[in-house]
């Protein structure tokens, strides 16, 4: 016999790309709901993610900038996302920094101790002093 398929509505796929992309669940968790493939999970995100680019290039367009200059607004705008998720990254490492230096059983040591350590450990031409 013949599997008939199935076809979710966009509600539906916007509802479980939304709960992953939050953090809400894993990706397996929301594929195992729907009983589908992770994979398609993923495609549905890149198709969604698409469909609003370009109905932001639209909007951009609709407002009398060029097709050109709207897709390079769009462009600038990805950067500057990615921007600032990698300060916010950088902040929360520099917290964790500060935490683990106020804590009592910190050791500072030089920043080019487990440098050396690792280059005499990765060097087989350098031989071992006794």
């Amino acid at each position: 016999m013949k599997k008939s398929r199935r076809s979710f509505n966009d509600e539906t796929k916007r509802a479980a790309v939304d709960a992953y992309v939050s953090g809400r669940k894993t990706p397996l968790e929301v594929a195992n709901e729907l009983n589908i493939a992770v994979g398609l999970l993923y495609k549905w995100r890149t198709d969604m993610s698409d469909a609003g680019q370009e109905a932001r290039v639209k909007k951009l367009e609709s407002e009398g900038l060029s097709p050109d200059h709207a897709k390079r607004i769009l462009e600038l705008e990805e950067q500057v996302a990615e921007y600032q998720k990698k300060v916010g990254e950088q902040a929360v490492m520099i917290d964790l920094l500060k935490k683990l230096r106020q804590s009592p059983n910190f050791r500072p040591e030089s920043e080019l101790t487990g440098l050396i350590e690792i280059t005499k450990a990765l060097d087989p031409k350098r031989k071992r002093s006794k």
